[in-house]
């Protein structure tokens, strides 16, 4: 996939080279090429001025939450996800909203902003339901419990881990 990126962008074709790069979002978060992930999203970014508003949200976001999840969160990036947060709101669309929003409380719990952190990914976990995903259900509950734990509110903590444990179960 990369050598396909590599050749949209060579090509000048960033709307091409944004999508691939967008869709590898989740793949260069779990597998740690996250510096890599932000490299081919802005040089999509860069050479797809006119790309469509929804692809435009999500590489903001996959390209914000991929700068906020580093071990020194990229300092750009809390500004990447607001901009993806808002358009996503304004055009409504939910993944890229739940992403920039994850991000943000991932950028939060990185810099010891816990209360900021927190109400993120509260709205993260509002998506989540209201998208009716349980499986992402119990990933927010489950940062939200990592969220209290490090504010100190462990039973708290504890009842959200025991709440998306439930929610894993059933999705098997």
């Amino acid at each position: 996939f990369v050598a396909a990126i590599a050749r949209a962008v060579e090509a000048g074709d960033g709307v091409t080279a944004l999508r691939i790069a967008t869709g590898m979002g989740p793949h260069w978060h779990r597998h740690g090429h996250r510096r890599e992930g932000i490299r081919w999203i802005r040089a999509g970014l860069t050479l797809a001025a006119g790309a469509p508003a929804s692809l435009r949200a999500r590489a903001l976001a996959y390209e914000g939450a991929l700068g906020a999840d580093l071990p020194e969160p990229v300092d750009d990036a809390r500004a990447t996800l607001l901009e993806a947060h808002r358009l996503a709101e304004e055009i409504g669309d939910l993944r890229a909203e739940l992403v920039a929003a994850g991000g943000l409380g991932i950028f939060g719990l990185r810099r010891g902003e816990l209360d900021a952190a927190a109400a993120w990914l509260e709205r993260v976990l509002a998506i989540a339901r209201r998208s009716g995903d349980r499986g992402l259900e119990a990933f927010a509950l489950s940062d939200l419990a990592y969220s209290d734990l490090l504010a100190g509110r462990v039973d708290v903590a504890r009842a959200r881990c025991e709440e998306a444990l439930e929610l894993a179960r059933e999705q098997g």
